[in-house]
C-alpha cells in the first residue's frame, strides 16, 4: 500500500530509537519525563478520583465548541490572572496539540507556511507536516546570563522578517519557549503584533508554561488586541493532569470574528473529542489547581537548584526562567547523539538537542521533573562524559 509522501524520510528508525528499542532493562534514570504523575510527585489523587465520579457525565450533549459549564471554569482560571476571555471565544480540544492541528486547518490551504521558533518544541513541526503546511524557523539568539543567572534570550526580528512570504499563514509564539525558558518582553510582543499586522496573518501564542515562572522579575505581557491571536492552554501543564486530555483554544476580540468563529466551531463539530467525564469535572479539578502547582513548582525549583550548585564545572547549565526543562551544554568532540547513546548504555535516557534545533553546539535537554535523587545522579553521570 501507498503511503503519503510525507512519511518517506519520518518513520525510519534512528540510532537512538534504535538504542532504546534493543536495551533489554527499564531505564533506571528517565531525563525525559512529561507527565508529574509519573515522577513521584505527590498529587490529591483522591480528590481528583472523586472529582470524576459525577452521574452528569449521562447527560452528555454534544456542543462543538465544548460544554458551557466547562469554558466557564476555564474563563474564570483567567479571570484569575486579571485576563478577560469571553466564553464563546473558547473552544474545547483533547490537548494543543489538536488545538494548533484545528488552527491550522482553519488558517491554511496545502502548500502554505507557518513561522515557528527555533530552538522549540518538535511537535509543532510533525503537526505541521501533517496538514501538509510548511515549517520556517525564526531564530531565538542566546544572549548568555543575567544577574540572576537565568538564560537570556531574544527573537531575531530580523530573520523573522526574512522568514514570511505571500504563503504564510501565521506567526507561532511558544510562550515561555520549550525548552529555551524563553518569555518575549513588552517590545518584543508589540513588535512581533506590528509585523504580523503589517502582513496581516495572525499569532497563535502556546501559552501551556505560563504557570511557571521562576524568575521572579518576569511576568507574561499581555496582546494588544488589535492583533488576532489564538491562544492555546491546557490541564496538560496548569493541573499537570496530562491524561485527562482537556485542552482548549482562545481567542482574542480581533480573532473572532463571527466568519473565524463559524469555521473553527465547523472543525470542532466535526471531531466533538472531549469527553464529558473531565468536562463536569474541571470545576473540582480547578479547585486543585493551588495543591498540584505547588507541589510541581517546588520540584522544578529543587532541580534547579540541583543543576546550578552543583560542585564540579563540566558542563553549562542554562537557567531557564520558566517552564519545566533545562538546557546542558556540553565541552566535547562528540555529538549529542553519540552522547545520548553512551547514557542509554548507563541506562540514562535523555533528549538530544538537536530535537530542538540546537545543532551548532552540543545541548542535552532534561526534564526538571524528574526525581531529585535520580536527577542528582543523571547530572553527575553527565558531567563525566567527554
Amino acid at each position: 500500500m501507498n503511503l503519503s509522501k510525507k512519511f518517506q524520510n519520518i518513520l525510519d528508525e534512528n540510532p537512538i530509537s534504535k538504542e532504546l528499542r534493543l536495551l533489554s532493562k527499564n531505564i533506571e534514570i528517565d531525563l525525559t519525563i512529561s507527565n508529574p504523575l509519573q515522577s513521584g510527585i505527590s498529587f490529591p489523587k483522591k480528590e481528583i478520583l472523586n472529582s470524576l465520579k459525577k452521574p452528569d457525565i449521562f447527560k452528555y450533549s454534544p456542543n462543538p465548541k465544548g460544554s458551557e459549564f466547562a469554558r466557564t471554569e476555564i474563563q474564570k482560571y483567567y479571570f484569575s490572572k486579571n485576563e478577560n476571555t469571553k466564553i464563546e471565544n473558547i473552544f474545547l480540544t483533547t490537548g494543543t496539540s489538536e488545538g494548533f492541528s484545528y488552527l491550522l486547518k482553519l488558517l491554511t490551504d496545502p502548500g502554505d507556511d507557518v513561522i515557528l521558533p527555533s530552538p522549540g518544541y518538535p511537535l509543532h513541526e510533525y503537526l505541521c507536516m501533517n496538514e501538509n503546511v510548511a515549517p520556517r524557523k525564526y531564530p531565538l539568539r542566546h544572549l548568555g546570563l543575567d544577574n540572576a543567572g537565568f538564560s537570556k534570550w531574544e527573537i531575531d526580528f530580523q530573520e523573522l522578517k526574512k522568514k514570511i512570504s505571500k504563503k504564510t499563514k501565521a506567526i507561532v509564539l511558544v510562550s515561555p519557549n520549550n525548552p529555551t525558558g524563553f518569555i518575549p518582553t513588552r517590545f518584543e510582543i508589540d513588535t512581533l503584533c506590528d509585523i504580523a499586522n503589517q502582513n496581516k496573518i495572525p499569532i497563535i501564542v502556546d501559552e501551556v508554561f505560563s504557570d511557571y515562572i521562576h524568575d521572579p522579575n518576569e511576568k507574561i505581557h499581555s496582546f494588544p488586541e488589535a492583533t488576532p491571536v489564538f491562544y492555546l492552554n491546557g490541564i496538560s501543564k496548569t493541573l499537570g493532569l496530562s491524561g485527562l486530555k482537556l485542552s482548549w483554544i482562545r481567542l482574542n476580540s480581533s480573532a473572532s470574528d463571527a466568519n473565524t468563529l463559524q469555521a473553527l466551531e465547523f472543525i470542532s463539530d466535526s471531531y466533538l473529542s472531549v469527553n464529558a467525564q473531565v468536562q463536569y469535572a474541571l470545576k473540582d479539578l480547578f479547585s486543585l489547581k493551588e495543591k498540584i502547582q505547588s507541589k510541581i513548582k517546588e520540584r522544578l525549583n529543587q532541580n534547579i537548584s540541583i543543576a546550578e550548585n552543583r560542585e564540579d564545572s563540566k558542563f553549562t547549565f542554562y537557567k531557564p526562567k520558566a517552564g519545566w526543562y533545562g538546557m546542558i551544554k556540553l565541552e566535547t568532540k562528540k555529538s549529542d547523539e553519540e552522547i545520548v547513546i553512551r547514557l542509554l548504555e548507563k541506562n540514562i535516557l535523555t533528549h538530544p538537542g538537536y530535537l530542538f534545533d540546537l545543532e551548532s553546539e552540543v545541548f542535552l535537554i532534561v526534564s526538571l521533573l524528574t526525581e531529585e535523587r535520580k536527577f542528582r545522579k543523571g547530572l553527575k553521570i553527565i558531567s563525566s562524559q567527554k
